[in-house]
């Protein structure tokens, strides 16, 4: 869907709450039944929204028709979208980060917490270690540690605060 319209393979654009009637996957014999059902339970509107779906992401659409076909399909599709969905394709055609998070801006660096790292992580491990330990005598160690952890990264976020405040 561009735009609140579905983009008609003729490149008519048709109310998005209008039925799509024939659905643009007909059109491509080469495909089984099967594969059709498969590719329009993805629910692309338009041949251009299922063209980006194959462009981010190919090797489960390599898995289902094979390479061939899925190049095949997908240079099918780019037939069927219009100058305008294709300008909109290249210009967001890219390789999706590695989580798949899109940010416009690097984030500022963390600032350097006022607790000492050492001292977090020993505690930390060490409540750990404890936790894993199935007695009262170190759950009542555990509880020791836990408050220790708790006042040391309280007592950070109350001057991180009283800091921030005061800038």
């Amino acid at each position: 869907m561009w735009g609140g319209a579905i983009i008609a393979p003729v490149g008519k654009e048709i109310p998005a709450s209008a039925p799509m009637g024939n659905h643009f996957l007909e059109g491509i014999r080469f495909l089984t039944e099967t594969e059709r059902s498969s590719l329009r339970a993805l629910a692309a509107d338009s041949p251009a929204a299922l063209w980006g779906m194959m462009d981010a992401s190919p090797e489960p659409f390599c898995r289902l028709l094979g390479r061939v076909r899925a190049r095949r399909l997908s240079e099918d599709l780019w037939r069927m979208t219009t100058p305008e969905e294709r300008r909109i394709l290249k210009d967001r055609s890219f390789a999706p980060p590695p989580l798949g998070v899109v940010v416009d801006e690097e984030a500022p660096p963390l600032p350097a917490p006022d607790y000492d790292i050492e001292t977090r992580d020993r505690l930390h491990g060490e409540l750990q270690q404890l936790r894993s330990e199935n007695s009262p005598d170190a759950r009542r160690k555990a509880d020791s540690v836990e408050q220790q952890l708790r006042m040391l990264l309280e007592r950070s976020a109350r001057s991180s605060k009283a800091s921030g405040g005061s800038s």
